[in-house]
Order: structure tokens, then C-alpha cells, then sequence
């Protein structure tokens, strides 16, 4: 299939808005980057002809919408590895001959028959929901993003593949360097909540101080009413929760956020007086 080359993918990223990142050395390099303000994330153009552009993996649950585009090409779960991928994730390359392989930056792996293609490929990219502000959005909290057609378990995996780690969520871990009330640093089980949601107050939607970084448990606790926090950071359990279930969630009253800041009052007084099922 004939593709475009990584010079045509270059000029188009170029005309699109794109910027180029230099690289670090201009005679030796593999990938050069290019990144756009409203996109979190660079892209990637390989100095090799074969499937040359390459993607962040946040965008793995919108892959297979992205391959039904006409002239978009690679064979399903084609990944490129590169180290000079700097924000990008890393894992094992299954295919390494090393013996003892490490973690490298990975990405996702696309080739364009046409710049049509290319073009409705970035098309679908962007734009990162309300200019790549969030963390944990709702279908419900974004639908004008999409058109009434829209399934929503599709509407699910673009919101999740769009909103990535964007600037909301890295305030909050910049804010508390962990749970708000374990203490729990694991990024991957850190779930950043809007203590008032995202639908119910716009201006608030950017506040940090609107914001809770939360374990699973804590975070579908407290979306659901069912636990919240005095103005001295002490934890609110519902009486909708049984003894066993607190025992089973671990949940008990000596809980409470690690520091609470006067910003934080008008929001925490709303999720008491609104949310939190007494």
C-alpha cells in the first residue's frame, strides 16, 4: 500500500500548526517531535518510511475508530519504541532480543495513504476536552462533544483517550503529592475528583481547589454521597453504609483529608450540603 512518506507527514503537521522539536542531535536521531498547544501530548514522525507516525498510548481506546478511517493503515496493536519519546509511557518491548530487556517509551503506530487521511486522523486527536483542562469527565459532563449517534461506551473510551493526563489532574498531584487522605503515591490508582462536579458549576471546573486526588474506593465513595469532609479535613460516613460494608471498604471515622486549605471550604460546604447522603 502506497503511504505517505516522513517528509510529506512533516509538512502537513507543519501546515496544520504543528511545531517541530529540534532534536537533541540533529545527524543521529530515529523520531522528531511536534507538538500543537491544545494537544497534551507530542506526536512523533519516524525518520523511516514504515507506519512513520507514531502516538501517545493514551489513545488506545479510540485506535480501532482511528483505523476505520479511509487510508489510515497498520496492522491492529503495532507499536514503535524509541527512549527520545520523553513524555510517553513505558513497557517491556515483547519483541526485544534482549536477555534482559528494560522498559522503554512506547507509542502507537500509523501510516496514511493520503494527507486526507492523515488529516481526518488528527482530526479525531483533537480537540482534548475543553483545551486539555480536565481529569475524570462523564459522557453526560462533555456530550456536546459528540453527535447524538454516539454510543455511549464510544463516548466512554474517547472522553478517557482525550482527557489523558491534562493540567487539572497534574495541579493536583503537584497539590498533594498523593491521596488526600492515604497518603497513597501510586499515580495509577490516584483518581482525580471534582469535589463539585464538572456539570454542576463551570467556573469552578479549573480550580484545584475544587479538586480531590483519591483512591478508587475513596473517589466512588464520595461521588456517590456516601462519605465526606468536615471543614478540619475529618471524614463523613453516611449512615446509608452498614457496619460491615465500612469494615469491607475500610472505612472508619478516624479518616481525614491530610491538610485542607481555606480554599477548599465553599466547595467541601457544597458537597455536604448537596451531595453527602447524612
Amino acid at each position: 500500500m502506497q503511504s505517505l512518506s516522513n517528509h510529506q507527514i512533516q509538512d502537513h503537521l507543519l501546515r496544520s500548526g504543528f511545531t517541530k522539536i529540534p532534536p537533541k542531535d540533529p545527524n543521529n536521531y530515529k523520531v522528531i517531535g511536534f507538538k500543537k498547544p491544545h494537544l497534551h501530548h507530542s506526536i512523533y514522525v519516524k525518520a523511516t518510511n514504515n507506519f512513520p507516525l507514531v502516538i501517545h498510548d493514551t489513545y488506545d481506546a479510540i485506535r480501532p475508530k482511528l483505523l476505520k478511517i479511509d487510508g489510515v493503515h497498520v496492522d491492529t496493536g503495532k507499536e514503535y519504541y524509541n527512549s527520545n519519546m520523553k513524555e510517553f509511557n513505558t513497557k517491556i518491548n515483547p519483541n526485544s532480543s534482549s536477555k534482559n530487556p528494560t522498559p522503554t517509551k512506547f507509542g502507537l503506530d500509523f501510516g496514511f495513504a493520503n494527507t486526507n487521511a492523515l488529516q481526518k486522523f488528527l482530526e479525531h486527536l483533537a480537540p482534548i476536552v475543553k483545551a486539555n483542562l480536565m481529569a475524570k469527565v462523564s459522557p453526560e459532563d462533555v456530550d456536546d462533544s459528540f453527535d447524538e449517534s454516539t454510543p455511549p461506551t464510544e463516548k466512554d473510551a474517547i472522553i478517557k483517550a482525550r482527557i489523558g493526563q491534562g493540567a487539572y489532574r497534574k495541579a493536583l498531584l503537584d497539590y498533594w503529592n498523593g491521596c488526600a487522605v492515604t497518603g497513597c503515591t501510586r499515580k495509577a490508582f490516584l483518581i482525580s475528583s471534582h469535589i463539585i462536579p464538572w456539570s454542576k458549576d463551570k467556573e469552578a471546573r479549573l480550580d484545584p481547589f475544587n479538586g480531590l486526588l483519591l483512591t478508587p474506593t475513596l473517589d466512588r465513595a464520595f461521588d456517590n454521597g456516601l462519605i465526606s469532609f468536615k471543614d478540619d479535613g475529618l471524614i463523613l460516613l453516611s449512615s446509608a453504609l452498614s457496619k460491615t460494608e465500612l469494615e469491607l471498604l475500610h472505612l472508619d471515622a478516624t479518616l481525614r483529608l491530610r491538610k485542607v486549605d481555606v480554599k477548599h471550604l465553599p466547595y467541601l460546604a457544597w458537597h455536604r450540603a448537596n451531595l453527602f447522603k447524612s
